[in-house]
């Protein structure tokens, strides 16, 4: 394929992509120009430390891979983007953040119109129900049909792929899953907030391996923050009735957020412990970093959807407030608790969930 026609496509993508040499930008696509509010042909031949900052606005003299970069737009604006590498050292990707955070916005107003539906259909009651899981039904198809053939593309089912092909590949997959996990979410949080709402399938099970099971699955991105998970798993009597997958969603997200506001290099304690409550057995679970931590202010807030703590924002971090709002739900739903310890120079969560089968 010709070099005008690989740039003619490259103009077609809705993410920003750029080529340099040295420290100045030799092409930008469409995208990138519209993000930066740039004539076509006019950021050719620009400086990086004229475009790209990080988040506090210093200006940067070398690109590499990161979620917390921003643009400066041409009206003095800046833009919160993520830098991939792509395919060598000199062409990335630039994902801007603040079009994904609208999306998810919209997406979020969609499905509280469709929990209006839902309920306001009490003279035929199953209708909003009905039209619930159809939509759930079509997007799930959908997604898992997309992800599936990016899987065999990607396993070389039609052919062997240059590093280009699959940089494509691995890049739309990973938009794939992220859309079907948020869509996923905030479809639950927009169900009525009724007992059972939530679906949960208990089954006699053990917190400490939920908890094992989880920073095995996180491990890479830990490892990759050289992170040191430090295992205390003190309950003894860890036995639970509860649905050992969405316990498993709770940990993920609790070390996730570890991973994301924890300093490169620092440790992360994760302790189950017994205790007794209002005369009843609790099983505590609770996740430590050395991140910025909670303020008092907002350690009820950012459990709410689409709020996030002050740390959150002053360090650009990516996400858009989400899953703390899932595991309050979830871990209620269990008949637990969910909060946030402020704590100077620490980010502690704790977790209560009722002992025994």
């Amino acid at each position: 394929m010709e070099t005008s026609q690989i740039w003619r496509l490259m103009d077609a993508l809705e993410d920003g992509l750029l080529v340099r040499e040295g420290d100045r930008l030799v092409r930008a696509n469409s995208a990138l120009e519209h993000m930066l509010g740039s004539a076509p042909g006019g950021l050719e031949g620009r400086r990086i430390s004229e475009l790209f900052c990080d988040a506090d606005g210093r200006s940067l003299t070398e690109l590499t891979g990161s979620d917390a970069v921003c643009l400066r737009a041409a009206q003095g604006d800046l833009v919160a983007a993520t830098l991939r590498p792509f395919g060598d050292d000199n062409t990335f990707l630039v994902l801007d953040r603040s079009r994904e955070r609208r999306l998810e916005g919209e997406i979020w107003r969609l499905t509280q119109e469709l929990r209006q539906v839902r309920e306001g259909c009490q003279w035929q009651g199953p209708l909003g129900a009905e039209i619930s899981g159809m939509i759930e039904h079509e997007i799930g198809t959908a997604s898992t049909a997309v992800h599936g053939y990016l899987q065999l593309l990607l396993d070389k089912r039609a052919g062997e792929l240059s590093p280009t092909q699959r940089r494509f590949l691995e890049e739309a997959q990973r938009a794939s899953g992220r859309i079907s996990s948020l869509v996923d979410n905030l479809l639950e949080l927009a169900t009525p907030d009724a007992p059972g709402a939530l679906c949960v399938v208990r089954k006699p099970t053990r917190l400490n391996a939920i908890v094992s099971a989880a920073v095995e699955t996180m491990r890479p991105l830990l490892e990759e923050r050289n992170i040191d998970v430090q295992l205390e798993l003190d309950a003894k009597d860890d036995q639970l009735s509860a649905d050992a997958g969405r316990l498993e969603q709770v940990v993920l997200n609790l070390l996730g957020n570890a991973a994301k506001f924890g300093p490169q290099g620092s440790p992360v304690r994760v302790a189950t412990h017994e205790i007794e409550l209002d005369g009843g057995r609790w099983l505590c679970l609770s996740t430590q970093d050395e991140g910025p931590g909670v303020e008092d202010a907002e350690k009820e807030q950012i459990f709410q959807p689409f709020m996030r703590g002050q740390a959150a924002s002053e360090a650009n971090a990516d996400g858009v407030g989400l899953g703390l709002a899932i595991c309050r739900k979830i871990v209620e739903a269990h008949g637990g608790t969910i909060e946030a310890v402020p704590a100077p120079g620490q980010g502690l969560f704790r977790v209560l969930l009722p002992q025994g089968a």
